[in-house]
């Protein structure tokens, strides 16, 4: 179960207030418990804690609402605590397949999209289009190949004509000094 999960897409809907989203608290308290205070059941805790939240909260559809979500945690939640997990996890599988087929979905439509964009010159927006769909967050670590391609796209310099120090100081003097005879 565990080995599965965690490579499921996230799909998870915020904890509903009233009583579903306390009695998930409480179970998933019971579970933490379970590990800190050292019982029998402290080797499988941390992991069950982590196939119960995405199993609990996974999202029945892609604009469920809090009222919808709320009755599937409160069903998911008994069956769990009548030990049937196989429903949950079965439910949760098809799910997430659902999810894969409107993912590959929305890719082909994202090319379909580029490839008008690029056909009709609007090159801005193709490459927004990149931008908002990639999946890379944040910044790469500067890897040798990294730092290659960066060089390799930016051009050198021109050359900088170098001041002395003395042509500064005698600059700056000769303006301040016809600044200080003016007044």
């Amino acid at each position: 179960m565990y080995s599965e999960i965690i490579t499921w897409s996230n799909n998870i809907f915020l904890l509903p207030k009233g009583k579903p989203g306390k009695d998930f608290l409480s179970e998933l308290t019971r579970i933490y418990n379970q590990f800190v205070e050292k019982t029998p059941w402290q080797k499988i805790a941390l992991p069950s804690s982590h196939v119960f939240v995405p199993l609990m909260l996974q999202k029945p559809s892609l604009n469920s609402k809090a009222s919808t979500n709320g009755k599937y945690l409160r069903e998911r939640l008994l069956l769990w605590s009548q030990g049937d997990f196989e429903k949950p996890m079965s439910e949760a599988r098809e799910i997430q397949k659902r999810i894969k087929k409107e993912l590959s979905k929305k890719q082909s439509n994202t090319h379909k999209l580029f490839c008008r964009y690029m056909m009709h010159g609007k090159i801005s927006q193709a490459t927004r289009l990149l931008d908002r769909e990639s999946q890379t967050l944040g910044v790469h670590e500067l890897t040798d190949e990294i730092f290659d391609v960066l060089v390799s796209k930016h051009p050198d310099g021109k050359e900088n004509r170098k001041l002395n120090t003395i042509q500064i100081l005698s600059r700056v003097s000769c303006c301040g000094i016809s600044h200080i005879s003016t007044n």
